[in-house]
């Protein structure tokens, strides 16, 4: 199906409309302050855009790509993250609290200044992905992938790392 594509001055007005959106290009636009919360959004595009202060509060995001975008603080509590793409994009100052992304790609993001808290991260990839300065607490990373990546001053605290590939990596400068 054809992808829609909505003027981010119409953005807020529509979501508030409506608790479902499909398919819908949000591409290489900025969104600013924009609140997702509540809403279901599948196969959405997000490649390349800038998102500063958006909240994802009990959003369901699947099937959503977010590669080469920027995400600037931005809020994702109690959220649903399935079977989408943050990759090659850059995540400062973002929170994920009590979140469960299952099957995300994180392949060669930078993430840094950032708190992953009570979330599960099932058979997430972080592969030649960056983390410089982020906490994963109270976490579980079960088949997780982190191979190859490049992580400085990360701290895990209580986290179930059973079956994660590549947190004692080559690469590694982090605090355990």
């Amino acid at each position: 199906m054809k992808r829609r594509t909505w003027h981010p001055d119409d953005l807020q007005n529509e979501l508030d409309q409506n608790g479902r959106i499909d398919r819908v290009s949000f591409d290489e636009r900025t969104l600013v302050g924009i609140d997702f919360s509540g809403k279901t959004l599948y196969g959405c595009s997000f490649s390349g855009t800038v998102l500063r202060e958006c909240t994802f509060t009990e959003t369901v995001l699947s099937l959503c790509f977010f590669d080469f975008a920027e995400l600037d603080r931005i809020t994702f509590e109690h959220s649903r993250i399935r079977s989408s793409t943050i990759s090659c994009a850059t995540l400062k100052q973002c929170r994920f609290f009590d979140a469960t992304l299952m099957h995300v790609s994180f392949n060669g993001s930078l993430i840094r200044d950032s708190v992953i808290q009570s979330s599960d991260l099932l058979a997430c990839r972080f592969v030649n992905a960056t983390l410089r300065d982020v906490v994963i607490a109270d976490c579980n990373v079960k088949g997780s992938d982190f191979r190859d990546s490049e992580r400085m001053n990360v701290r895990y605290s209580q986290c179930n790392l059973s079956e994660a590939s590549g947190i004692r990596g080559s690469r590694v400068r982090s605090l355990f």
